[in-house]
């Protein structure tokens, strides 16, 4: 998994005018569920959540945003599996 240590490693190296590449291979699952590339973070972890979690912040932004004048529909998102697919699609 990429850890903040990996990630400051290159952007040294990056000052130092070097190219690097990271690969992270996820071994399937017994029951054959693989990432591709990325790994943890990227796909079921730190991404996903951060995504997950600006959308929990415009939802409440939107509702109070009508407190300060802004017209903006009742109805929020309804669905959190429109939420879900969203971030999944990212």
């Amino acid at each position: 998994m990429l850890t903040c240590h990996i990630s400051l490693f290159l952007q040294e190296a990056a000052s130092f005018g070097k190219k690097v590449a990271v690969c992270d291979f996820v071994v399937p699952t017994p029951q054959g569920t693989t990432w591709g590339l990325g790994g943890t973070c990227v796909n079921v972890g730190c991404i996903p959540k951060k995504l997950m979690h600006k959308a929990a912040i415009i939802g409440d932004d939107l509702k109070d945003a009508r407190a300060f004048g802004w017209d903006v529909p009742e109805q929020g998102i309804s669905s959190f599996c429109c939420v879900n697919s969203s971030v999944e699609d990212c």
